[in-house]
């Protein structure tokens, strides 16, 4: 064994540095010979064709172009609304315009990536050009020179000369990608150029006291319709910036829309079934959620809604929240327990006031007032539901409230520092605290009614016949609904959390931080180790090996059971790709930490000198686990013998197995005792056994009635197979008794008990013909002058 690692190590060594790497040659470019030119003209033809191709606009380009003027016009006319905005504009516009500006980015962006790829493709196209024309004017030169037809050489001037035209055009097409890149990237200037200077603007107001203290606030230095008119302006912000937003993006109200009637749908005909079939029954929750379908359609939809209205005015997104948690609390008031329903409608209330609240202009009176009640209120509802619960804990069985209420306190000490900020000025700063602690806690509870609903709704899928078609959906259908539960609440735990650090402002902020951190490493020569890396490192290993057990269980329970293939082969297969998966999993994830591949051999060659140190049992057992894999003398759920220990085999792996015995026990047999070792495998080729009973009669009987009455009672016993044919066999005269014995052949999971059987109905047959076992006798001789015992009777 050590031997054949040493050529291993040494074959790494001598090919290790060349692994990955690219010879640094130069493709020469030659002519065809005059037999090659038929051939290639047709796939000159095919590059002519694909040039002409590539020198038409495809129909996004065109549609790009359509829409693009349009789209710079009313870019513009927003950018001179802000010159226009006064001086002393409500915060609420500002930040209004910011994200009505941003609504731009994502069509920009959009057509960029449309129009590098494009470039990308013709630039790999015009290298083509390039090599197919020195080719052929290789080929001419070379042609020229010898006595060719010259209709062939017409043939090809011909087509170079096609390809020149083709290519001509193609260089106009991608003239003009040019020219829009550079009017795209223009345009994305001018949009990133507004929103730095609005986020510069706004940042230094969000710590800055941009009102004076409550108690020196003086209601007669602003006009008595000033917040009527900026209650104006914001409302025809908010106006335009929805307008704007349904101009660039309107194929996504549509899109919306068919989610929405899809997800009713579904949740109707789910609604019916569950009604009718009692196995259904016991999804309670089900039940009481899509007794509403509407609002529970209403509220999957805006979940998907998330994905669907990228960069949203603010109030689109307010509006959908309220109408999510409105139609929340229509679903859960029916069913959830009496003491969290006043709560649930309180925080409804709340999430309105917040709505209202937020569209007045910043800084007034009024608004101010609002905002400093509502802090105080939300502060009582906070004390009131930590009491709530305190008092009725066992009441209310609900896990994830109190996890939310444990979250209470830290909002409330938020809504305080919301209230002294409002007190002496902050009020920006008081006004995105308060309104992130009433959205992110209606948020939570959104989240939480979702992935409650499509859990559930996943878990009547995995009951329907057409789910139990599978095998590891009917087996486990169980487990699948508790894994799947545990993933959405995850999921919904994610989304909550992004969505309550975007409400913040935190989120770019998070983002850049984790960035360095995950760059962040040391460098050792040529390799840097990154935290990112190592992190990406195990993630790479334990998604590999998820998707490999996915993918094994897959093919041994899905697709084998349904093959007829032999024993032992869906084994072998789903085992050797379940560990190529984990390799290439694995060197994935070395490439990826910041190894270089080529550097591997090093790797290899400590592995070596490891094993020849000590890892020799470790890797004859490894290489013993390959044999059984594909040799196959042992497979999963035989029954084998090896030395004293008998039972059936419960699972292979690559280095040991595992042998279940009859007592119960499981012992772990290395695998090279398997390959080594003489193994008794009872159920490879069959699953059947020949058994024997011994029978022995008194001298006197009739032997040929004795193996009549064997062979009436081996023949007529159901689990006696029938082929091969029972034998009754006279062995001839022992010291006391006339010798007998059965052969018959049994399947092996009933050896013991039809064993025992048959050698019963043997014994009662005997008796009832008066056939005699004879009790075996025992002649003793004593010789003169031993002595006797004692009679008992003298004593």
């Amino acid at each position: 064994m050590k031997s054949g690692f040493q050529i291993l190590l040494l074959l790494f060594l001598v090919f290790g540095d060349g692994f990955g790497q690219t010879p640094d040659s130069v493709n020469q470019i030659e002519p065809y010979v005059a037999s090659e030119i038929p051939a290639n003209l047709v796939e000159l033809d095919l590059l002519i064709e694909d040039v002409l191709d590539a020198g038409q606009p495809t129909a996004a380009y065109q549609l790009m172009v359509d829409s693009i003027q349009h789209f710079q016009d009313t870019l513009n006319a927003t950018l001179q609304e802000m010159d226009t905005i006064p001086t002393g504009v409500a915060l609420q516009i500002l930040e209004i315009q910011k994200n009505r500006i941003r609504q731009f980015n994502a069509p920009l962006q959009s057509w960029n990536r449309l129009l590098v790829n494009r470039t990308e493709a013709l630039e790999e196209l015009s290298q083509e050009i390039k090599t197919a024309d020195q080719v052929w004017q290789l080929t001419l030169e070379q042609i020229s020179q010898t006595e060719v037809s010259e209709l062939v050489i017409s043939e090809i001037s011909t087509r170079l000369d096609s390809l020149n035209l083709a290519e001509q055009g193609m260089s106009q097409y991608a003239n003009s990608i040019i020219e829009y890149e550079v009017r795209i990237n223009q345009m994305s200037q001018q949009i990133e150029e507004v929103i730095d200077r609005l986020d510069e603007f706004l940042e230094d107001r969000l710590w800055a006291r941009d009102s004076p203290p409550i108690w020196a606030l003086e209601t007669d230095t602003l006009p008595d319709n000033y917040g009527l008119i900026q209650l104006k302006s914001i409302l025809v912000a908010n106006k335009k910036s929805i307008a704007t937003y349904y101009e660039l993006y309107r194929p996504s109200f549509y899109v919306h829309m068919a989610v929405f009637l899809i997800i009713l749908v579904v949740f109707m005909r789910i609604r019916y079934v569950s009604k009718r079939y009692p196995e259904y029954q016991d999804l309670d929750f089900l039940y009481h959620t899509l007794g509403r379908p509407v609002l529970s359609a209403i509220l999957i939809s805006l979940i998907f809604a998330l994905g669907i209205y990228t960069n949203g005015p603010q109030v689109l997104g307010k509006a959908m929240g309220i109408v999510a948690l409105l139609s929340l609390i229509g679903i859960f008031y029916g069913f959830i327990h009496q003491k969290l329903k006043l709560p649930l409608l309180i925080l409804g209330l709340f999430y309105v006031f917040n709505y209202l609240q937020s569209i007045l202009p910043v800084g007034t009176v009024f608004q101010r007032s609002m905002m400093g009640f509502g802090s105080i209120a939300l502060i009582g509802y906070s004390w009131w539901v930590i009491n709530l619960f305190r008092t009725y804990r066992p009441d209310i069985p609900y896990g994830w409230l109190r996890g939310l209420v444990r979250l209470i306190p830290f909002a409330t000490f938020l809504i305080i520092g919301s209230l002294l900020a409002n007190v002496v000025g902050s009020v920006r700063l008081s006004k995105i605290i308060f309104s992130g602690v009433i959205n992110s806690a209606g948020l939570a509870l959104i989240f939480y009614g979702a992935v409650r609903i499509v859990s559930n709704v996943i878990a009547f899928a995995l009951r329907t016949p057409y789910a139990h078609v599978f095998n590891l959906i009917r087996e486990n259908f169980e487990l699948l609904e508790r894994r799947v539960k545990v993933v959405f609440q995850f999921l919904g735990f994610v989304l909550w959390l992004r969505s309550t650090m975007i409400i913040f402002g935190l989120l770019d902020m998070i983002l850049e931080w984790f960035q360095e951190l995950w760059n962040f490493g040391i460098s050792f020569g040529s390799v840097t180790i990154t935290i990112g890396g190592i992190l990406g490192f195990f993630l790479i290993v334990i998604i590999s090996w998820w998707l490999a057990r996915i993918l094994q269980l897959l093919l041994e329970r899905e697709l084998f059971d349904r093959l007829n293939v032999s024993k032992g082969i869906p084994h072998a297969i789903s085992t050797s790709i379940y560990y190529v998966f984990i390799a290439l999993g694995f060197l994935l994830a070395v490439s990826y930490a910041g190894f270089d591949l080529n550097q591997i051999s090093l790797v290899i060659g400590a592995l070596g000198v490891g094993i020849g140190f000590g890892l020799q049992n470790v890797i004859s057992n490894f290489v013993s686990g390959l044999i059984l894999t594909f040799e196959r003398p042992i497979n999963v759920g035989d029954t084998v013998e090896v030395g004293p220990l008998m039972g059936n085999v419960s699972a292979m792996g690559l280095r040991s197995s595992k042998v279940k015995t009859f007592d119960g026990s499981e012992v772990i047999v290395p695998n090279s005792n398997l390959v080594s070792n003489e193994v008794i495998n009872w159920t490879l080729s069959d699953n059947q056994r020949r058994l024997t009973i011994p029978v022995a009669t008194a001298y006197g009987s009739d032997p040929h009635k004795v193996l009549e009455v064997m062979r009436s009672v081996v023949s007529e016993h159901p689990k006696v197979l029938s082929f091969p044919t029972p034998m009754t066999l006279f062995d001839g005269f022992g010291d006391s008794s006339l010798n007998f014995r059965v052969l018959f052949w049994v399947y092996f999971s009933e050896s013991l008990s039809v064993n025992s059987e048959v050698a019963l109905q043997i014994y009662d047959a005997l008796k009832q013909n008066g056939i005699e076992i004879p009790i075996p006798l025992r002649m003793i001789t004593m010789k003169p002058g031993d002595n006797l015992p004692a009679d008992p009777s003298n004593s």
